[in-house]
């Protein structure tokens, strides 16, 4: 090889080591910094091996990929999705993504060249599959000591009980222990030494520890089913009568272990260890009831409709909001994932998009047995990779994919493919290539800084311009606020979509908080607002979301004006038109009603919720306000009745008291004591009270002239809470 080509060759191993650092990278000045950070680099250093190559397969045929059932399966796939991503609802957010994810068809690109380079790299360099499965050991094992350090609270974890490392979520750490475990055991059977075998074994059960604290149950199962397959493949593969024995016998402790975790919850083992209490934890005649499998619920409908190419990848949200189940009230409002990247793919591609996805890992394995029978590996390796994508796929069912995960498929596609085809000689060029090479170099490099700028640099900085809109400081100005998310929102990126949605939002919360009459400025803000979201809705026309978001808008631009009723009502019913059961929809209106002084319509869109989903608490209250905001007592009381029927509550027993107090703090707006106090009545009946729910009934109490009842329930109020005494104490003063 001449020295250029060398430096070429350097240049792209180097970067494919980098990539192994992934996982460690957090950029807190970006928006969702456990993502995008990761997601950016990948993205830079995989254009950037990718140029260099190019110009190295361009020049020598020995670089380019050899021939493989895995390759074309991929080549298939990347068509596939192709497809699926043009043919859907909306093929921008199928290419782009966005800051949450940073998937999509732009993400697959990179994968798919990521495993041209290592497929067409990986045999020039002597050892070079035993030196990244190092690197990226050597990786896991920092991730899975900080974990650790988590659990043992030696490092703070910031909005999770569970350790998740630098990954930002615990069920990321799993799946990446999950993949580094198997490969600790292919390292352990390849090597002769036994030192290196204890310390693999060491390290195995630091992870394992780590593995079982992150307490992800998806990644747990998908461990054991693995484990089990493979050592089903090993006695097959191996006939060695100790592992024929270890399969009934494995077997056996996993069911009986099993039965322990769910027939004795209360077992000490069980109860102190978070796997093991979440697994105990799961009502298996009360699944249907889970959001997890509503989610997947809807999922299948939305498959059932676009079943041969799908809806496109990354518009999961889409087929969420036409299919809601009502039930999933009082859980976060908008899912874009189903948790279950096997039914993802069929939402997303369709059966043909599946087909492909799951070829890439039927030719995988396929792969993987033809390698045994040639010898290149022995049964017992053979088992164990092909134990890791089985568990890989089983733990797939329950969560989904991201950056660091994909990457760990893609480097174990690559290296199954290398043992398929045969290994690339040290490739030579001639002295006449050379000058060809340092033309598509220059050429190369250009379109690869253009390419890195446009894909990555652009967002990025349009990523911390959000963070920098969302935290203005303390001497910012309307004026201000405007121009920062301005800068987001006029970049002209997938960026400006998450722009307009944290303005929105900002602003809804902002009106929450706020009291007095708004200033020009404040009105301005809203505006802007109210003129981006609508944007977001001509855009995306076929997501509910962002008309819910423009009907708050307008409401609260209603509120604060008195204008904007009736746009705000077309948004609203708009959105009902693209998701008919998003009960959310029917609680805005009831607010707008509210705010119009219309209380029939407001009862009626509220009771029109509380139809699709009687059985939600959540739903419950919402509802019920609504009726006590309109002075419905009569309707109040029904809901009331109708909710404790639907869910068979006892006595006392089922009612959240805090959500209770809110609702008879805000039925005091209502200047009709009478009807409140027969509600009250009604409640009392069904329920004993918090001690703010007590001062409530002893206003009301006082307010019809029943003192003595006041005096009753305001003492009840103090015995409940004291804290409240003082308070009490001045109503009871204040009284005839």
């Amino acid at each position: 090889m001449s020295f250029y080509e060398k430096g070429l060759l350097w240049a792209i191993v180097i970067g494919i080591f980098a990539l192994l650092l992934t996982p460690l990278i957090i950029s807190a000045t970006l928006f969702f910094p456990f993502i995008t950070g990761k997601n950016f680099f990948f993205r830079i250093i995989v254009e950037i091996i990718t140029a260099a190559w190019f110009v190295l397969a361009c020049t020598n045929p020995l670089f380019r990929p050899k021939k493989s059932p895995v390759l074309i399966a991929f080549a298939l796939f990347m068509v596939a999705l192709f497809i699926s991503s043009i043919a859907g609802v909306d093929s921008y957010h199928s290419f782009w993504s966005n800051y949450e994810r940073m998937e999509g068809y732009i993400t697959h690109i990179h994968l798919f060249l990521l495993f041209l380079v290592l497929v067409s790299v990986g045999g020039v360099f002597k050892n070079f599959w035993a030196y990244l499965v190092h690197g990226s050991i050597a990786v896991s094992a920092i991730a899975a000591v900080h974990g650790l350090l988590q659990a043992r609270g030696v490092l703070e974890i910031l909005g999770e009980s569970r350790p998740f490392a630098r990954f930002g979520n615990s069920i990321y750490l799993g799946i990446f222990l999950l993949f580094h475990l198997f490969l600790l055991a292919y390292c352990a059977l390849r090597v002769r030494y036994r030192g290196a075998r204890v310390a693999y074994g060491v390290l195995a059960g630091v992870e394992f520890i780590t593995f079982v604290l992150v307490a992800s149950r998806g990644a747990f199962v998908g461990f054991v089913v693995g484990a089990l397959v493979g050592l089903i493949v090993a006695a097959i593969m191996t006939r060695k009568r100790w592992v024929q024995i270890a399969v009934p016998v494995s077997i056996g402790v996993v069911g009986l272990f099993a039965l322990i975790i769910f027939r004795h919850p209360n077992n000490p083992i069980v109860r102190n260890v978070e796997l093991f209490s979440r697994f105990s934890s799961v009502n298996v005649s009360a699944l249907s009831n889970d959001p997890r499998v509503m989610i997947w619920g809807i999922g299948w409908e939305g498959f059932k409709e676009r079943p041969i190419f799908g809806w496109g990848p990354e518009n999961f949200i889409v087929v969420y909001g036409k299919y809601y189940n009502p039930n999933l009230y009082g859980n976060e409002p908008w899912f874009d994932r189903t948790h279950n990247m096997l039914l993802e793919w069929l939402v997303a591609g369709g059966v043909v998009g599946f087909t492909a996805y799951m070829s890439l890992f039927g030719t995988a394995l396929y792969m993987l047995v033809q390698a045994w029978r040639r010898s290149v590996i022995r049964g017992s390796e053979a088992s164990v990779l092909i134990s890791m994508l089985v568990g890989y796929l089983i733990q797939n069912a329950f969560v989904f994919d991201n950056i660091t995960s994909y990457i760990l498929v893609i480097g174990a596609l690559a290296y199954v493919h290398s043992l398929g085809v045969s290994q690339n000689p040290i490739p030579r060029v001639s002295k006449s290539r050379e000058g060809m090479q340092l033309a598509l170099s220059a050429v190369a490099f250009v379109v690869v800084m253009l390419l890195i700028y446009q894909i990555n640099i652009r967002p990025l900085v349009v990523s911390a311009q959000i963070i920098s809109a969302l935290q203005p400081g303390p001497n910012a100005t309307t004026e201000t606020l405007i121009a920062n998310f301005d800068k987001a929102i006029s970049s002209g990126t997938f960026g400006a979509t998450e722009a307009r949605e944290r303005l929105a939002d900002m602003i809804v919360q902002g009106a929450l908080q706020f009291t007095g009459k708004p200033s020009p400025q404040v009105i301005a803000l809203l505006d802007r607002g109210i003129a981006e979201m609508e944007k977001e809705v001509e855009l995306q026309p076929h997501v509910a979301k962002y008309s819910i978001f423009a009907g708050k808008l307008n409401t609260v631009r209603f509120h604060w004006t008195g204008e904007s009723i009736q746009r705000a009502e077309n948004e609203y019913r708009h959105a009902l038109e693209l998701a008919p059961r998003y009960v959310q929809t029917y609680l805005g209106l009831a607010e707008l009603y509210l705010a119009q002084g219309k209380m029939n319509e407001a009862v009626s869109e509220a009771d029109q919720a509380f139809k699709l989903a009687p059985r939600s608490a959540s739903m419950f209250y919402a509802v019920l306000s609504t009726h006590m905001l309109a002075g419905d007592a009569d309707g109040a009381i029904r809901v009331l009745n109708e909710f404790v029927v639907s869910i068979d509550q006892k006595q006392g027993q089922g009612f959240q008291l805090d959500k209770l107090d809110e609702v008879l703090v805000r039925s005091l707006r209502v200047k009709e004591p009478a009807n409140r106090l027969r509600f009250i009545e009604a409640l009392i009946a069904r329920t004993p009270l918090d001690g703010t729910g007590y001062i409530v009934t002893a206003q009301t109490y006082a307010e019809v002239g029943r003192y003595k009842d006041a005096r009753t329930y305001a003492e009840k109020a103090v015995e409940k809470n004291s804290a409240l005494k003082e308070q009490v104490d001045e109503f009871l003063r204040a009284l005839p």
